[in-house]
């Protein structure tokens, strides 16, 4: 498998957000999620529900960590040969807040991905 590193995690983040508080809280916390996430599992849906639940939960950066999360994961399947189709905006947005907010475990988070999960064309 293919994942992305802790410069590819930060650029994103820097490309997703529009704000001047583009910056760490904590390079560790976003260090673990990368790392964690390649011993999580065999699925990539799994590690694909981990790395988001966990940028989300683990909040390293100072702003976008929800949108940052999904960019990353969306990363991670591109370079796996798969994306994710199928939601709508409003939908994305739910689940992610839903996991900020301690809605959204991450089962129910992986169960949501596996029925978005497709091929990259």
């Amino acid at each position: 498998m293919n994942y992305p590193d802790f410069d590819d995690a930060v650029y994103i983040n820097k490309r997703v957000l529009s704000s001047q508080k583009i910056g760490m809280l904590s390079s560790g916390n976003l260090r673990y999620c990368l790392d964690a996430m390649r011993s999580t599992g065999t699925m990539l849906t799994e590690k694909t529900a981990f790395l988001i639940y966990c940028v989300i939960r683990n909040h390293p950066f100072l702003d976008g960590n929800k949108r940052s999360a999904y960019q990353i994961a969306e990363t991670f399947l591109l370079l796996n040969g798969y994306t994710l189709s199928g939601m709508w905006p409003q939908e994305v947005i739910d689940k992610l807040t839903g996991v900020a907010n301690g809605r959204v475990d991450r089962i129910s988070l992986e169960a949501w991905l596996k029925t978005h999960l497709k091929v990259a064309e």
